[in-house]
């Protein structure tokens, strides 16, 4: 999944991860809920929080629009990437731009 950005597809749905790994769904299913506590939506959108916030570190925030780092990361809503992000992070989108601009300064 990290070497190979798949998260990055905003259509990537659990049968193209199955398919891709030789997996029945409902195994692959199985594994995220009893093994990593979490649904497939979940873990995808981990791995695209994780992306915006590299791509925050790295300065991309003063060269692209939040929506195109967005878009970039995976999320094809806004809505659902702010909501993810506050679920995941406990603060805002930009919050954590802010926090992180203060901190290389």
């Amino acid at each position: 999944m990290y070497e190979e950005k798949l998260y990055i597809n905003p259509n990537l749905k659990i049968a193209d991860l199955s398919d891709r790994l030789e997996v029945p769904v409902y195994i692959l299913s199985y594994f995220f809920n009893q093994y990593l506590n979490c649904s497939y939506y979940d873990y995808i959108n981990d791995f695209r929080i994780s992306e915006f916030k590299k791509m925050i570190e790295d300065g991309e925030h003063s060269r692209y629009t939040l929506d195109t780092l967005i878009e970039q990361c995976g999320f094809n809503s806004r809505a659902t990437f702010f909501r993810n992000f506050k679920k995941v992070s406990g603060i805002t989108p930009n919050e954590y731009i802010r926090r992180n601009k203060k901190q290389s300064e």
